[in-house]
C-alpha cells in the first residue's frame, strides 16, 4: 500500500513537473517568437533606412549633376556670346576706321576743291599744286600758317614781307586741331602703363591703326606707312608715357 501510494505520489509530481515544463517550453517559444518578430522588424528599418538614404544620395547626386549640366550650359552659352560681342566689336571697330578714313578722304577733296571755287568767283586767293591730302580737317592749312607764324617773327619789322605774311595770318584763322590732337595724345599717354581697351579705342577714334602686337605695339596714323610709331608694351620708368607721346606727335605732326 505504501509502495502505491508513493508511485501515485510521483506520477503526480511527474505530471506536475511535465505540466510546468510544457508552461516553460510555451512561454520560451513566445519569447523566441518575440525576438525573431524584433529582430525581423530591426533588419526591416534597417533595410528602410539604408534604402531610405540611397534615395536621398542618388537624388542629391541627380541634382549636383543637373547643376553641374545647367552650370556648363550657361557657361557655354557665356563664352559663345562673349566671342560672338568680340567680333563684332572687331568688326565695328574696323568698320569705324574705314568711315574715319573715307570722311577724312572726302573732306580733303572737298577742301582741295574750294580754292578752284575761289579763283572761279575772282576772290583774291593763293592756289598750290599739292599731292599730300590732309590727314584731318585743315591740316595742311594749319601747317602751312603755323610756319608762316614762325618766319614772320624773324622778317625785317615794317618789310614788305612782314605785310604780306601778317595780312596772311590776320584773315587765315587757324582750326587749332595740330594743337588739339597734340593735347589729346599727350593726355592719353600721361601715366602709361599698358594699351587696355579704352586707350586702343581713343587712338582708333584720332586715326591710328594697330598694326602689331608682338614684342611692341605699332601704330601707324591714317594707314600710311611713312607715319609708323612703335612703344614697348611695359613702360620703363615714369617718363615712358610722355616720351612715347613726343615721339608720335614729332612723326605724324
Amino acid at each position: 500500500m505504501v509502495r502505491k501510494a508513493a508511485s501515485e505520489e510521483l506520477a503526480q509530481l511527474a505530471a506536475i513537473e511535465s505540466e510546468e515544463a510544457q508552461r516553460q517550453k510555451a512561454k520560451a517559444e513566445e519569447l523566441l517568437k518575440i525576438a525573431l518578430h524584433e529582430s525581423e522588424q530591426a533588419l526591416s528599418d534597417k533595410a528602410k533606412a539604408e534604402e531610405q538614404a540611397r534615395l536621398a544620395t542618388a537624388e542629391r547626386e541627380y541634382t549636383r549633376q543637373k547643376q553641374q549640366d545647367l552650370y556648363e550650359t550657361i557657361e557655354d552659352e557665356i563664352e559663345r556670346e562673349t566671342r560672338k560681342l568680340k567680333e563684332e566689336n572687331e568688326t565695328l571697330q574696323a568698320e569705324n576706321q574705314r568711315l574715319q578714313q573715307e570722311r577724312y578722304r572726302l573732306f580733303t577733296k572737298a577742301e582741295s576743291m574750294m580754292p578752284t571755287e575761289a579763283l572761279k568767283h575772282g576772290q583774291n586767293a593763293i592756289y598750290f599744286e599739292m599731292t599730300e591730302n590732309d590727314f584731318y580737317p585743315s591740316e595742311r592749312k594749319d601747317l602751312i600758317l603755323e610756319i608762316i607764324k614762325r618766319s614772320s617773327a624773324s622778317v625785317h619789322p615794317g618789310s614788305r614781307s612782314a605785310h604780306v605774311l601778317q595780312d596772311l595770318l590776320k584773315r587765315n584763322q587757324s582750326s587749332g586741331r595740330r594743337e588739339s590732337l597734340k593735347r589729346e595724345i599727350d593726355n592719353l599717354f600721361k601715366g602709361y602703363r599698358k594699351v587696355e581697351s579704352p586707350l586702343r579705342s581713343e587712338l582708333q577714334h584720332l586715326g591710328f591703326e594697330f598694326i602689331s602686337d608682338n614684342h611692341h605695339h605699332k601704330i601707324r596714323f591714317c594707314d600710311d606707312p611713312r607715319y609708323t610709331v612703335s612703344f614697348a608694351k611695359t613702360p620703363s620708368d615714369w617718363r615712358a608715357g610722355k616720351n612715347i607721346a613726343d615721339d608720335i606727335c614729332h612723326r605724324i605732326l
